[in-house]
């Protein structure tokens, strides 16, 4: 009797509000990487969790982009100026403290008012206010050769077939893996529409069921 399946949604966003299973950088052992919302703010990130050695570590999906504005003098144009955060971005003392009977300068980072700049429209050279806008980004996350593009971590469930990568962002998305290929009946448009030509193939079947089998099995 043939075996029926029924295709479903699966991204690295929807996975992620579960989380997706990575390797520790630390132990290697299995960690789990979610998108979080600090408490009472606007702001996301991204962060690993280990459940072995507990070790962690965060970033934030918020990046600012940096550009220097002002009314030309020469030309008498607005112009705006992108800036690489580099060149923005500068140490200044915060305060000075003893430690181990030293004096040490604390530092914290900060960024210029004003940056000495070309006008873009006739060449003419003078300070512009230093701006910024601020972008989230909390979806559409990739996997990329078997890692996470934010630590790029390797996922836990991660292996290889005839070269290419095969993996599964959690055992969830493991079980559905074997279930859609082992199916003769394939019905919906989901996650397994948008799997690598290779792992659909019927001479691959087997092979690709023995590679998510044994990542199962541990």
């Amino acid at each position: 009797m043939a075996t029926r399946t029924h295709d479903k949604p699966y991204d690295v966003y929807r996975a992620l509000q579960d989380a997706i299973l990575v390797r520790c950088p630390k132990c290697g052992g299995e960690a789990r990487l979610t998108l979080q919302k600090k408490e009472g703010q606007s702001e996301y990130f991204m962060r690993y969790d280990c459940m072995e050695c507990f070790a962690r570590e965060e970033k934030s999906r918020h990046y600012k982009n940096y550009h220097a504005a002002n009314t030309c003098d020469g030309c008498g144009r607005y112009y705006r100026v992108d800036l690489p955060v580099a060149r923005v971005r500068r140490k200044i003392i915060s305060r000075a403290v003893f430690h181990r009977g030293k004096l040490e300068l604390m530092t914290e980072k900060a960024h210029y008012k004003t940056l000495r700049v070309a006008c873009p429209h006739c060449g003419k050279k003078m300070n512009g206010e230093v701006r910024w806008t601020e972008t989230a980004i909390i979806a559409g996350e990739e996997i990329q050769d078997g890692h996470d593009t934010v630590f790029g971590l390797p996922l836990y469930f991660l292996s290889h077939f005839d070269s290419h990568p095969v993996w599964a962002l959690n055992r969830e998305h493991l079980t559905f893996l074997i279930g859609y290929i082992s199916a003769d009946l394939r019905e919906g448009c989901g996650a397994g529409a948008f799997l690598p030509k290779f792992m659909k193939m019927a001479k691959n079947r087997n092979g690709i069921l023995k590679v998510l089998q044994k990542m199962q099995k541990g």
